[in-house]
């Protein structure tokens, strides 16, 4: 009896001190701490591209090429032949003709004045409108109500006065206002023999004014 109890008191001891001996084991293995990894940059050369071969060569040196000329004394011979200048004399250039083309101006210098005197018509000519002029009030501050002008004009073959000269107007600053009027008068055609005419005088007008 006493045998068999140090038998089991032995197999006692040897099993806890087996699981105690696996624990210890198993705790250390779970402190230990993680391994690390240790990451190093490499520089790696790449190799040299290899020479062209033979055929990129020549397809290379037998590429098209423009055919100019290298420097400036090739293309002198070249801009000599081909720029002949031959000299012009000054007698052999045509006269220029010039043309005024401007009828109205022509026609202006070009008017016959020439006509016939009021008692060489048949009958006198009559004045159709009226020969209304507003004074400048420099005029009416001056206190000029009336004054007389004398005009050398021609009476066309339409009744159109054209005025020749201003012979007599004592006050020059209104001749632009007069020639306005003339060009806006008219008269009865003047009649020669029964057939209308031209007629120069020397027509007076008297302006008046009411302010």
């Amino acid at each position: 009896m006493t045998t068999l109890y140090q038998k089991l008191r032995a197999a006692l001891i040897s099993l806890v001190l087996v699981t105690a001996l696996m624990a210890s084991l198993f705790f250390s293995r779970a402190i230990e701490p993680p391994e690390q990894l240790t990451l190093r940059r490499v520089a790696l050369a790449l190799p040299p591209p290899p020479p062209p071969t033979t055929a990129r060569r020549r397809i290379a040196s037998e590429s098209p090429r423009l055919n100019v000329l290298p420097t400036v004394s090739d293309a002198l011979p070249l801009l000599q032949s081909a720029l002949v200048v031959e000299p012009i004399s000054a007698e052999s250039l045509p006269e220029p003709a010039f043309v005024l083309d401007a009828p109205e101006f022509q026609n202006v210098l070009t008017i016959d004045w020439q006509g016939f005197n009021l008692d060489e018509l048949d009958d006198m000519p009559r004045l159709l409108t009226d020969l209304d002029m507003r004074f400048p009030q420099g005029m009416i501050d001056r206190g000029i109500k009336r004054f007389k002008v004398e005009l050398s004009v021609m009476i066309d073959e339409g009744g159109r006065v054209l005025l020749r000269d201003i012979v007599l107007n004592p006050y020059p600053e209104v001749n632009d206002r007069i020639r306005s009027l003339l060009v806006r008068a008219r008269f009865t055609p003047p009649i020669k023999d029964g057939t209308a005419a031209r007629a120069v005088f020397i027509w007076p007008i008297e302006f008046r004014t009411d302010g």
